[in-house]
């Protein structure tokens, strides 16, 4: 699946990835001393949807670090009997082999995207959910105090 498909159905953890990855650009700023003009423009120009796509699509081991700090972990490995590339994230939904590392990749970072929604809209809910039980617990009274 193209990344701006399934970022656009995921979009928490498409906010999550413009995020991280404008951390990850502010990170590789601080050493950053030769021209301060251009660490300004970079720094307000932000991190666009086409820059993100493009990471997702062409390097999408680069994505595996912040799914890791969602301790959704995948793994990627070769089978050299057989020349093919594995992921056992889901190995139990996902026996497929794929010819390429890139493949596999791609297909492992979607699952793994998609595990990601899940959880953060699980976290807002909960979330959510906390607030209502704090609001019905402060208006359960009677008012005869």
């Amino acid at each position: 699946m193209k990344a701006e498909k399934l970022l656009q159905q995921n979009p928490k953890v498409a906010k999550e990835l413009h995020e991280w990855m404008f951390d990850k650009l502010t990170e590789s700023f601080k050493d950053f001393d030769k021209d301060e003009a251009f660490k300004e423009y970079m720094l307000a120009k932000g991190v666009s949807d086409d820059q993100v796509h493009s990471i997702v699509d062409i390097n999408p081991r680069a994505c595996f670090d912040l799914l890791d700090s969602h301790e959704i972990i995948i793994t990627i490995h070769y089978d050299k009997d057989h020349n093919t590339w594995h992921s056992n994230y889901h190995p139990d939904k996902d026996a497929l082999s794929y010819s390429s590392r890139i493949d596999c990749e791609k297909h492992a970072l979607s699952i793994g995207i998609v595990e990601l929604e899940n959880l953060l809209e699980n976290a807002k809910r909960n979330e959510d959910n906390r607030g209502k039980d704090e609001v019905s617990i402060k208006t359960n009274k009677s008012g005869k105090d």
